[in-house]
């Protein structure tokens, strides 16, 4: 029992005294080594809204007396039940919003002010879509906000949203009639038409919703990788991930269900080993790219598990299997030829142009400080308890290694191999310095994976005890939202 309990004991401890110690602001540099600008460092705002932690309080209540249910549930959670994990997700972002210094409002002046978002101000100048992705790169520096930062993919998304509601925005004038409080916000919001208004008021609630349709996949590969009880626990601990609840409503958020769904279709593709599956996947990744390159270092991730799992099967790797590789390839290096071949938009430039704005914004960011925060920032904010389980994982899986290399690989989970192989090369290269927290957002899908593995058939925490683990969780989130700033 000593065994079970000591590890969640540790745990516990270091998760209350790190969020405390960020509570009362011990030390700046737990949040980050020097303040924007050069470098980044979350800001310090105490908000005293405790008379409105009782919403988020009654949400994380529900959602933790659902985990104790499900977590008994031998033959796994209905579609029906995934729904229920999604609504209650979606509402805990919202809970968090209204418990927030800013309120529920904030959500419409972070979508509307070109500086905090851009996807949208830019998505409303798209008039010919086709002529929009064929001038992308000539037109990409006068895009505001982060828009100059990604590929088309964030500013498509507001415009299908635009699209889809123009047709009913009619019904609704007397919703898109009222004039915000705050000044600044009245003034932009005044300079929509009808239809933008509303527009910018569903633009605010989808990225939340869809943060959480990243459930299904994430069950479906669980169940068939790791069993019935670590993809329930899995999705349960999607709920409280502070990245995912805290940089609501950017994009970012939402990332993660290309990740799962590629990951999905290549895990099936290892079991069935058919080419479609792996083409499948591979095409899926680069529907993520053409939002972010963020996902670009996952090719590096897919290729270290492929290997492993070669390695533990076959201990060589042949022609014939490195085929199956190849269709991956095929499937994510086809859609860049379709976009070139359909709209003359030249993939490889647009990756150049946005790296470079990167190394400019970057410039000034010392290349040893981040190699440090990068990984802390990450892992702070995947969650204290998650980020303390990887790190206790690395440390059992490098004893293990050294003991004996060739054993060790193939007894040490591949998905956990690959994930770690890929975030130290991504953090070698200096390519990313700073807010991590939210860039890698799209590496969050394995992370979760192996430690909802690592604490069901490892720490073997039974239902009270994964219980305390997500309630760890669920107290950070509310810590930092009283007083780090992580959204203006």
């Amino acid at each position: 029992m000593g065994k079970i309990i000591s590890p969640l004991f540790y745990i516990s401890a270091v998760s209350l005294v790190l969020s405390f110690a960020i509570f009362i602001d011990l030390t700046p540099y737990l949040r980050g080594p020097a303040p924007y600008p050069p470098d980044w460092q979350w800001t310090y705002q105490f908000s005293n809204t405790i008379t409105k932690l009782w919403f988020p309080s009654l949400i994380i209540a529900a959602i933790i007396y659902v985990s104790y249910k499900a977590d008994k549930f031998k033959k796994g959670i209905s579609l029906r039940l995934l729904f229920l994990l999604i609504f209650l997700g979606f509402l805990f972002q919202i809970s968090m919003l209204f418990y927030s210094r800013a309120g529920l409002g904030v959500l419409l002046g972070r979508i509307i002010n070109p500086m905090l978002n851009g996807y949208f101000t830019a998505s409303l100048t798209v008039q010919d879509l086709p002529e929009f992705i064929r001038t992308f790169n000539q037109n990409i520096i006068d895009f505001p906000g982060y828009a100059k930062f990604h590929p088309p993919g964030g500013i498509l998304f507001f415009y299908i949203i635009t699209e889809a509601v123009k047709p009913i925005s009619y019904y609704f004038l007397g919703i898109i009639s009222f004039i915000p409080t705050h000044s600044n916000i009245a003034i932009l919001w005044n300079d929509l038409t009808s239809y933008q208004k509303f527009s910018a008021l569903v633009s605010g609630f989808v990225p939340g919703i869809t943060a959480y349709l990243s459930i299904i996949p994430l069950y479906l590969l669980t169940k068939i990788t790791y069993g019935i009880k670590t993809a329930i626990r899995s999705a349960f601990l999607y709920l409280f991930i502070p990245s995912i609840i805290l940089f609501n409503p950017n994009i970012d958020i939402f990332m993660p269900i290309f990740t799962l769904s590629s990951l999905y279709f290549f895990l099936r593709g290892l079991k069935s080993k058919e080419n479609k599956y792996f083409a499948i996947s591979g095409l899926i990744l680069f529907v993520g790219t053409f939002f972010t390159l963020t996902f670009l270092p996952l090719l590096l991730f897919y290729f270290s598990l492929f290997a492993l799992e070669m390695f533990k099967k076959h201990t060589m790797i042949n022609l014939q299997r490195t085929r199956l590789f190849a269709y991956f390839l095929v499937g994510f290096i086809s859609v860049p030829f379709i976009l070139f071949y359909l709209f003359k938009l030249n993939f490889i430039q647009t990756g150049q142009l946005i790296m470079g704005y990167h190394e400019l914004a970057q410039s000034g960011r010392q290349y040893f400080t981040w190699f440090f925060y990068n990984i802390y920032d990450f892992l702070l904010f995947a969650g204290i308890p998650i980020g303390l389980v990887l790190i206790y994982m690395v440390y059992h899986t490098g004893k293990v290694l050294l003991r004996d290399k060739a054993r060790g690989i193939k007894k040490t989970d591949s998905i956990f191999l690959a994930f770690v192989i890929m975030l130290l090369a991504v953090n070698l290269t200096g390519a990313v310095r700073g807010e991590t927290a939210r860039i890698w957002i799209p590496y969050l899908p394995f992370l979760i994976i192996i430690v909802a593995n690592f604490i069901t058939n490892k720490l073997n925490l039974s239902r009270i005890q994964f219980i305390i683990f997500l309630f760890l969780s669920a107290v950070q989130i509310i810590v930092f939202q009283t007083v780090l700033v992580t959204v203006w």
